[in-house]
């Protein structure tokens, strides 16, 4: 009697969702909200840490998370290295190529010499897209160029790495979520679709209220921005066959890849090509998720640290 409750209610949430989407987004569309909508990231935020204040690790995190809530677990492994950045990224219009540029900007006006950027999931590629802002600029700008590095956690190249490609290209194509959407719809859409493991399942070492924070990040992430992100990566497909085998020729890269992975296919090969070097770091867990197994992203980030200390300059 209650699965067949529970189904009810999830058809009829459903109809309720397709009405609404129906009116709410030709709404949206001709209301448009976009021009008087930043693209800016919505916050660029450093931590001082344990060295010399020359280097920066630089963090991006993934879709319809906050990245703030998403490293809390990590970041105190983090400084004790170096200064820590942590990019939150607009989360009711997202532009990954602003987020770079901006990014890259306050690197150079802190006065960083190297950089490590790192990227969860989606973040990877915008994580690219700061050093190609900085090769781009650089020299125009502040006369020098910044020295890099890249480690990545289960981050696609492009759309076609996730296994819902299909699913993941016709809702960004079909729906243009505006305001008026993300007000109507956001908590209904997540309470069907963020379906995280129960509690019992996660691994050792999680922290109730960074789960927590993690979590409402996620419940209340605006559908305006999660589709914006969708796009992006579906519009790396272009770029990614534009860019030439060793594009990153002076840049180490640490790639982090979970076996439970249910969102991103291996993409090792795949990135592979574009970098000087790579080191593979295989993660039992899922989908980067610090938040509900942080003892093994500690110690997947702790062998990516010693990987890279090996690279002559870093």
């Amino acid at each position: 009697m209650k699965k067949a409750l529970y189904r009810l209610v999830r058809i009829l949430a459903w109809v309720l969702l397709s009405l609404t989407v129906w009116m709410a987004t030709p709404a949206d569309y001709f209301a448009t909200v976009y021009p008087f909508v930043s693209r800016d990231p919505e916050s660029i935020t450093r931590y001082e840490g344990n060295g010399d204040h020359k280097t920066a690790f630089v963090f991006f995190g993934g879709a319809q998370d906050s990245a703030t809530a998403l490293s809390a677990p990590l970041r105190d492994q983090w400084l004790q290295r170096d200064d820590v950045v942590v990019v939150e990224f607009n989360r009711i219009l997202f532009d990954g190529d602003q987020t770079s540029y901006d990014t890259y900007r306050k690197l150079h006006e802190w006065g960083y010499e190297k950089v490590i950027l790192d990227g969860a999931s989606i973040g990877g590629r915008v994580a690219t897209g700061t050093i190609d802002c900085d090769r781009k600029y650089g020299l125009s700008d502040y006369k020098k160029n910044l020295k890099f590095a890249v480690m990545l956690q289960d981050a696609p190249v492009d759309i076609e790495d996730l296994y819902q490609r299909d699913s993941a290209k016709s809702w960004s194509t079909v729906w243009w979520a505006g305001q008026m959407t993300n007000l109507l719809l956001t908590r209904l859409f997540w309470d069907i679709n963020f379906n995280p493991p129960p509690r019992d399942q996660l691994g050792a070492g999680v922290d109730d209220n960074q789960l927590a924070a993690q979590y409402e990040a996620s419940r209340t992430y605006p559908l305006s921005g999660w589709l914006g992100q969708i796009r992006y990566i579906d519009s790396r497909s272009d770029s990614t066959n534009k860019i030439a085998p060793k594009t990153y020729y002076d840049v180490p890269l640490v790639l982090m890849q979970s076996d439970g992975d249910t969102v991103v296919k291996p993409t090792a090969d795949r990135w592979g090509g574009l970098f000087a070097s790579m080191t593979v770091i295989p993660v039992h867990s899922g989908h980067i998720d610090f938040v509900e197994n942080p003892g093994e992203w500690r110690t997947a980030f702790g062998k990516g640290f010693e990987a890279l200390s090996k690279v002559p300059g870093w």
